[in-house]
């Protein structure tokens, strides 16, 4: 059962983030998709009464942190100027 809901949970995840690639530009799926593991531990609190360890919380505080600062450094760059897939 945990195989296959590893399974799932990456197929859909893959799925989610390659659909979103036609209407995000690829600099904002990836500090997307970097939420990932912020998510998971979160849901995993919420959902499966896990508690996480200290070392998670740390890694957890680390991701929000560099998205942080990644967002705020490419404030100097705008969406117009990012190549956006045909189409769109």
């Amino acid at each position: 059962m945990a195989v296959g809901m590893a399974v799932l949970s990456t197929v859909c995840a893959f799925g989610l983030l390659s659909a979103g690639l036609a209407y995000l530009a690829p600099s904002q799926a990836s500090v997307v998709a970097t939420l990932e593991p912020v998510l998971a531990v979160g849901l995993g609190w919420l959902f499966l009464s896990e508690r996480p360890s200290w070392l998670q919380l740390v890694g957890v505080v680390l991701v929000v942190v560099a998205i942080v600062v990644i967002l705020r450094s490419s404030g100097s760059t705008s969406a117009s100027e990012e190549v956006l897939p045909e189409g769109h």
